[in-house]
């Protein structure tokens, strides 16, 4: 009984190496396959994208009509020439910018590094494959294709310029594939290792033989570790317990922590929209003044007719009714929203310019407004309000302290497949770079010797991002700083976030 036993045994075994054999291989030339396609998108990926830099760069010296732009303009010429040499490589060692003349091709530019390479101007090009050319002005969407007088393993990628759905250019890379071909010569080596890792597999086999014959001998300290095992399982559980604990009274302290800083950064834009308010009252209240001194003064004289009362008694109607629409706005912009509503960034932009506009101006700062996305989402309407009212005080302040001259603040909104997006940029001089990775960190502040708290950016990040669903990033430009917030369109927006926490 005993024999037959192990015969069992030791048959299952040898089928289970069988078996593992088997899958090892189709396993193995599964991912040879995916190695080999990964190789080869990555590659044109690559050159998707270097193709798409310079396209904008192209595009931001040139606007309409390449060749007459660039026929009698030899700095373009040279800078266009430059920016393509800045990618020419060993591996992508051919970029041209072509357009067509009727059936006749000709050089826009050429980023060639040798001289006797480099082509002029205005320059007669034939290309390789013309049938291929044809077809990226016929669909006018970017198209690769191989070169099989040379072994395919040179490609080329015609990427059209288009300008009111007109091809103005086509950007011509060639590049190599010569390093996926060496990645296929290195599968080709894994294949032969594949054949040693099977005859090792039945050398294991033949240990296994070997370890069933004392596997009995070892029965019984198997036992008391499996034993020993169940203790420390048991004692693993009970610390897993006590963590799960710990774990969720940390979650409750920092959910308490943001929540208190959520306040305090209220508090904090609540008294800078006392002052913003303060000073929209000053101009409304000192009308108010004088038309009532002024109907004092006829009301003395004998001169305050009929007509006179009620003209002065509207003006002063009007502007009491500025003042009490300011109050209104201070009151709805702190009410706390505890359900999501449906809003836009154009309607929050107004709602926060009504209260700071007057101030930011009043400064010499002049506001750019580009509303281009007129889509509306759901989300918490008075803290995102809240966001925007924080980034664009700390672009007056900024502005103000480094005393730029003719100073502006650009609000930019627009919208892609995924999401809707808010720029706020200025030219107050940008974050330094030492300190810009640091800016949403808690206390963290520029402007500690100035009544900073440090809490602003880091609570307007966490409403965004962990309230709202969205993301919110900030970068250096040329002339300032901008800050980028994305919010995701309805359709996208998951439910995990619907409520406050």
């Amino acid at each position: 009984m005993k024999e037959l036993k192990a015969s069992y045994i030791f048959n299952t075994i040898a089928i289970a190496l069988i078996i593992i054999s088997i899958v090892m291989f189709f396993v193995y030339k599964d991912t040879k396959n995916k190695i080999v396609n990964i190789s080869y998108n990555d590659n044109l990926s690559y050159v998707e994208s270097i193709s798409e830099n310079i396209s904008n760069d192209i595009l931001d010296v040139i606007k309409k009509d390449f060749y007459i732009s660039l026929y009698d303009d030899k700095v373009s010429q040279d800078y266009i020439n430059t920016t393509l040499s800045l990618f020419v490589t060993k591996k992508f060692k051919y970029i041209y910018l072509i357009d067509k003349e009727y059936n006749h091709f000709r050089f826009l530019a050429d980023g060639s590094l040798i001289d006797d390479e480099k082509s002029e101007f205005g320059e007669s090009y034939q290309p390789f494959q013309v049938s291929e050319w044809d077809k990226i002005y016929k669909n006018k969407k970017p198209i690769f294709f191989t070169h099989s007088k040379f072994n395919n393993i040179w490609t080329t990628y015609l990427n059209p310029i288009i300008i009111n759905d007109k091809i103005e250019a086509i950007l011509v890379i060639d590049f190599s594939l010569q390093e996926h071909d060496k990645i296929e010569e290195t599968l080709l080596v894994l294949d032969n290792m594949l054949m040693i890792a099977s005859s090792f597999l039945i050398i294991i086999f033949i240990l296994i033989l070997w370890f069933s014959h004392i596997d009995k001998k070892r029965e019984n300290q198997k036992n008391i570790v499996f034993d020993m095992l169940i203790a420390e399982s048991k004692k693993v559980q009970d610390l897993n317990l006590n963590l799960a604990s710990q774990v969720e009274e940390e979650v409750n302290k920092n959910r308490a922590k943001d929540q208190q800083l959520l306040q305090q950064s209220r508090l904090a834009q609540m008294g800078e929209m006392i002052s913003m308010i303060a000073h929209q009252w000053r101009q409304p209240l000192s009308v108010i003044s004088a038309v009532a001194i002024s109907l004092n003064i006829k009301a003395e004289l004998g001169t305050a007719d009929k007509s006179t009362v009620i003209d002065f008694s509207k003006r002063i109607s009007e502007y009491s009714k500025h003042l009490s629409s300011t109050i209104d706005d201070f009151r709805d912009f702190f009410k706390p929203n505890k359900e999501k509503e449906n809003t836009s960034f154009n309607y929050l932009i107004e709602s926060v310019l009504r209260i700071v506009e007057i101030e930011i101006t009043t400064n010499n700062i002049y506001i750019l407004k580009h509303l281009k996305c007129h889509n509306e989402f759901d989300s918490y309407a008075n803290e995102l309000k809240q966001v925007i009212l924080n980034i664009l005080k700390n672009s007056q302040d900024i502005l103000l302290e480094n005393k730029i001259q003719d100073p502006f603040i650009k609000i930019l909104t627009y919208s892609t497949e995924e999401n809707l997006i808010l720029e706020i940029s200025d030219n107050g001089g940008g974050i330094p770079d030492d300190i810009i990775t640091k800016i949403f960190d808690p206390y963290f502040s520029t402007k500690l010797d100035k009544n900073g708290t440090g809490i602003g950016l880091y609570m307007s990040k966490i409403i965004v991002e962990e309230h709202c669903s969205g993301k919110l990033n900030v970068k250096n430009n040329k002339d300032g700083v901008m800050f980028k917030i994305k919010i995701p369109h309805n359709d996208t927006i998951s439910n995990a976030n619907s409520k406050l926490f």
